[in-house]
């Protein structure tokens, strides 16, 4: 669960704030740790421990936490049914002409399209009591292309969820199902959907004035529909849990620091490419949330092992997420962002990548309700062969972009991108680039938002 820290608060049985060592903090504390334990127990594992594709562009802005979105979108519904909040929503979106809709390497085999995906449902949101939201969505959607009918296809987004903002414990638990259109890996950039259900379970709980214990649980399916690709996506058909606990410091003027440790486990699900692994990590995150500064940085030495003989080569390598905005409440705020992530590979020859990334990002914003984004950012693939005689493989990726948008209303937002992405591999016949012009416009807020 995301914490965004907030002005230290004081413990009752501490009115220092100091932490002290009384009798019934201690009681207090043991039963709060016992309640978490509890709560994470009972829960399945859950969620796939990286993403396959990190769309470029970093951050879109200072994220909000998870009660600023939920309080912030029941303000906004406009509709009432009883009790029950409803926010509509309808989107023309990802309307793109994709020059190298395949992600082929050979100019000829390329093939451009036109593309565009229409949606409309509600989310729904129901108090129960003064610190206690339901919310659903039912988000239907629409992925046409003109000349190629195979890959038009109703995905959408559905999802159920609780959260509990309570004075000393935030709890979130939910189920969702989301099927989209989007790049399938950065080794073959093909369109590809993608189908990911999730249950995930999250808790953190305030044990004095200064720690916090936090501790999340996720179980997800990734499947991917793959009948008219030309790579062999159904490899990256996989099962993953994820589970993580540990300790949160929060310190004076915006800063919190965070300890523990994560445990992931993956089942593929092709015999002929089972990447297979598990593996426990400690962790560690630094985060500073100020009016015109937000930092977020996330280590974790990943010691991952191979399952069943599966062909995943032992990984035993740090991993890391960077995010650094600076005058993000200006008018032109810069965000630095990057990291190292693993990434699961296609070709049988190798079992995964890693993903080196760096990148920068502005947004300017011109008046009228309008804004100007710029974005470059350059990443290395470093591939790990399955056996002994398979060639080193290195690729080098370029990316960059420009976004216009326009703010037609409170909720409503029209939007104008160009983007490019360039891969140059070490291997003959690896290289790759694919361009995209799109536009879009929605009503009723951002699609991924609850």
């Amino acid at each position: 669960m995301a914490y965004y820290p907030r002005a230290p608060m004081r413990s009752p049985v501490d009115p220092a704030g100091t932490g002290g060592s009384s009798r019934p903090a201690r009681v207090r504390l043991a039963r709060r740790l016992l309640l978490l334990a509890a709560l994470l127990l009972d829960a399945d594992l859950a969620l796939a421990q990286f993403d396959q594709y990190t769309e470029p562009g970093g951050p879109s802005g200072r994220p909000l936490s998870r009660r600023d979105q939920i309080e912030g979108a029941m303000e906004e519904a406009p509709w009432r049914l009883g009790v029950v909040r409803l926010r509509p929503w309808i989107g023309l979106y990802d309307v793109q002409y994709v020059d190298n809709a395949l992600g082929a390497a050979d100019e000829e085999e390329e093939v451009s399209d036109l593309t565009a995906t229409f949606g409309a449902g509600l989310r729904a949101y129901l108090r129960t009591g003064p610190k206690l939201v339901w919310a659903a969505h039912l988000l239907p959607e629409y992925v046409a292309w003109q000349d190629l009918e195979e890959r038009r296809s109703v995905n959408g987004r559905y999802g159920l969820g609780a959260f509990g903002f309570f004075n000393r414990l935030t709890l979130e638990a939910l189920a969702e199902r989301d099927q989209q259109q989007r790049l399938a890996s950065a080794e073959v950039p093909e369109q590809a959907h993608e189908r990911r259900e999730r249950g995930r379970l999250a808790a953190e709980v305030k044990a004095t004035g200064r720690i916090s214990v936090f501790g999340s649980a996720e179980l997800a399916r990734v499947r991917y529909e793959a009948d008219d690709a030309a790579a062999p996506l159904e490899r990256l058909d996989r099962d993953a849990s994820y589970l993580r606990a540990g300790l949160r410091w929060h310190l004076p003027r915006g800063w919190s620091v965070g300890l523990g440790a994560e445990r992931s486990q993956v089942d593929f699900e092709d015999p002929d490419a089972d990447r297979s692994n598990a593996g426990t990590s400690p962790v560690a995150e630094v985060r500073w949330d100020r009016p015109e500064r937000y930092l977020r940085l996330e280590l974790a030495r990943r010691s991952l092992e191979p399952r069943g003989g599966s062909s995943f080569v032992p990984f035993e390598e740090p991993t890391a997420l960077l995010e650094a905005g600076f005058n993000s409440d200006g008018r032109m705020p810069v965000w630095v962002y990057g990291g190292r992530g693993l990434v699961y590979a296609l070709s049988g020859d190798y079992a995964y990548f890693t993903d080196d990334r760096l990148g920068l990002s502005a947004r300017l914003e011109l008046g009228w309700r309008s804004d100007v984004q710029l974005f470059a950012e350059r990443a290395r693939h470093d591939y790990a062969a399955v056996r002994a005689g398979v060639a080193a493989r290195r690729d080098d990726a370029t990316a960059y972009g420009l976004g216009v948008g326009f703010a037609l209303g409170r909720s409503t937002r029209l939007s104008l991108s160009a983007r490019r992405l360039e891969l140059a591999s070490s291997l003959p016949g690896f290289d790759r680039s694919v361009a995209s012009f799109g536009a879009g416009v929605a009503l009723g807020g951002r699609r991924s938002e609850w």
